[in-house]
């Protein structure tokens, strides 16, 4: 880890836990895009399609743990990109409760990617500074 810019990669991975976090911010407020008064579901048929992000999110970070080790950090971080990506698409082509899920599903597995991936990266880069608030 001696020939790694450590600050390089502490603010990359910040850009994307800001990216997960406005990805749960963004949602909330698409609630009245995909409401009544937009695309016409009911806001049961929204909490239904919003739901995946919750399950999706933990799934990934179980499935990712394990990933990590064998697949390394940098490939789960770029399933991370590329399933945000494709899942921010989908959100923004989504015209039914059913095309909904599946990109929230989608966001909700890049959002837990993050979490599995640059947590431990982070974690081993300042291992001095585990304890420090």
């Amino acid at each position: 880890m001696k020939n790694i810019n450590k600050n390089r990669l502490f603010i990359a991975s910040c850009l994307a836990l800001i990216t997960t976090a406005m990805t749960f911010a963004i949602r909330a407020r698409l609630e009245t895009v995909f409401g009544p008064e937009g695309i016409g579901l009911t806001l049961e048929q929204i909490g239904y399609a919003f739901a995946p992000a919750f399950f999706g999110f933990t799934i990934a970070m179980i499935i990712g743990g394990p990933l990590v080790d064998l697949l390394g950090i940098k490939k789960i971080t770029w399933m991370a990109f590329l399933t945000h990506a494709v899942g921010i698409v989908l959100t923004l082509l989504a015209d039914s409760m059913t095309s909904l899920f599946i990109a929230t599903l989608f966001i909700g597995i890049g959002n837990g990617f993050v979490e599995a991936a640059l947590n431990p990266m982070v974690a081993s880069m300042y291992p001095e500074q585990k304890l420090k608030c």
